[in-house]
């Protein structure tokens, strides 16, 4: 009984986490397409290089302690005001940091306008640190459909906002409005929405508690960070703004699916599975499907979209954009193992063991920026080959790992994704095969048939083989 309602709780949680999370994304990313027509390249490269600021200071007003609310059991009041409290003072300190270096990464870049920008943007830690309990409450709770209606609101509120900003010429300053309005309609209604209100009380002993599992986890997401957007600093560093933004441009577009989906299944994996972290041959079974089910899923979409990279962005972009066609090709390559590095990762916050997920996640993106600084000299494709590449470096030692500390074997994992990986590649080539014959002056038409082909071979493959996957897959949808 008790796995059947696991089972009803996290599926009925992954669909309202879907809804959140491409509906939201999806809101934005329309704007985004809107806004690539208003826009000059070399502003989203600017962008691009303030988000990495952003993304990092975020990082470290939330200083682990969502996950250790989230991960832990028998959370009281005095906890959760512990982490409001600590939250608030970590995003006032982080904005004066901001101020103060604000002109060098102007300086830096020489690009005089990111002084004022990023000092403007530095707000939205205020805003995103009077909602980190509510955000992490409600996820605690599974309260998904809650969060996707918050989400998806913000997210239009600030679309709207930012493309009659772009209309009338405001140009860097509509994508900052975009993030402010976002950031202040998204904490409104988590206000409303929670409930929850802080009591006058920090206790010490309850800070050193979660920080002793949120720390490690605050640490990953740092060195995460810094490694995710390290491309973007290099290329706006090492190359031009103007590269940067197809750059940009490129990764955004590929974000789009990966970004949802690995945080649809880690957000609702981490919680639901954390409340079983006790039963191991339960858990590691649970685990098991999971990553089956989302190579099934992510191993065949991302190569698709690498097929038809071309037609997508000559499609919602323009010709004017074609120089991030094989930008995107490649990201979308490596993409094909990110989900599946997500899922390995997210293993070691739910059985608590935060200070390996630390040196798991700290080991991978060491090997991978020496990596990635060595093939800088080689130019801007050899690096975007090698952050693909990186991927699968991760993925190995993310095996190690899993099979020291989880005891999830080799070749329990190599049998979990292996099938799904071979089929996919096969599809691909057969689908390359079979569409070089044929010309398409529409390029939506394009992307239709050839996406409808793949899909075709990738059923037909998997029936015949009859893949564990495919029938995880029917069990789920039953």
């Amino acid at each position: 009984m008790g796995n059947i309602s696991l089972k009803h709780r996290t599926l009925k949680s992954m669909i309202w986490n879907a809804v959140q999370r491409f509906g939201s994304i999806g809101i934005y990313f329309l704007a985004n397409i809107i806004l690539v027509r208003l826009i000059d390249p070399e502003v989203f490269g600017s962008i691009g290089i303030l988000l990495i600021f952003v993304s990092i200071s975020t990082s470290i007003v939330d200083g682990g302690f969502s996950s250790a609310l989230i991960q832990q059991k028998n959370i009281k009041q005095v906890d959760y005001s512990t982490v409001f409290y600590w939250s608030i003072v970590a995003s006032l300190v982080m904005m004066c940091i901001i101020w103060l270096v604000s002109p060098i990464v102007a300086e830096y870049y020489n690009t005089p306008i990111l002084n004022k920008v990023l000092r403007v943007q530095s707000v939205l830690f205020l805003f995103h640190a009077l909602g980190v309990v509510q955000n992490a409450k409600l996820t605690k709770e599974l309260s998904f459909r809650t969060l996707a209606t918050r989400n998806i609101i913000a997210s239009a509120s600030g679309a709207v906002i930012a493309v009659v900003m772009a209309y009338n010429g405001y140009g860097i300053w509509s994508i900052v409005a975009q993030e402010l309005v976002m950031a202040i309609v998204g904490t409104t209604l988590l206000w409303i929405s929670c409930k929850w209100i802080p009591t006058l009380e920090f206790s010490r002993s309850s800070f050193l508690r979660m920080f002793k599992f949120g720390s490690y986890v605050f640490l990953s997401t740092i060195i995460d960070t810094l490694y995710r957007n390290v491309q973007s600093l290099i290329i706006g560093r090492r190359f031009s703004m103007m590269e940067l933004g197809y750059y940009t441009q490129a990764r955004k577009l590929e974000n789009v699916p990966i970004d949802s989906a690995s945080s649809v299944v880690a957000s609702v994996l981490f919680p639901a599975l954390s409340s079983i972290n006790n039963d191991y041959d339960r858990l590691k079974m649970v685990v098991r499907k999971s990553i089956s089910v989302v190579t099934f899923a992510s191993f065949p979409a991302m190569l698709l979209l690498a097929i038809v990279g071309e037609q997508i962005i000559l499609f919602l972009y323009g010709a004017e954009w074609s120089a991030s066609i094989p930008m995107y090709q490649i990201l979308c390559l490596g993409s094909m193992f990110y989900m599946l590095n997500v899922c390995n990762a997210t293993i070691f916050k739910i059985i608590g063991e935060g200070r390996v997920y630390f040196i798991l996640q700290t080991v991978k993106r060491v090997v991978c920026l020496v990596l990635l600084l060595l093939s800088v000299k080689y130019g801007l494709f050899v690096l975007l080959w090698t952050t693909s590449l990186t991927q699968i470096v991760m993925y190995a030692i993310n095996m190690v790992y899993t099979h020291r500390v989880f005891k999830y074997t080799y070749r329990e994992q190599l049998k979990d994704i292996v099938p799904n990986l071979i089929i996919t590649l096969c599809c691909g080539i057969l689908t390359i095969i079979v569409m070089c014959n044929f010309e398409f002056d529409s390029n939506i038409l394009s992307i239709i048939i050839n996406a409808t082909v793949y899909s075709i071979f990738y059923y037909v493959l998997s029936r015949l083989f009859k893949t564990q996957s495919l029938q995880y897959v029917a069990s789920m949808l039953k």
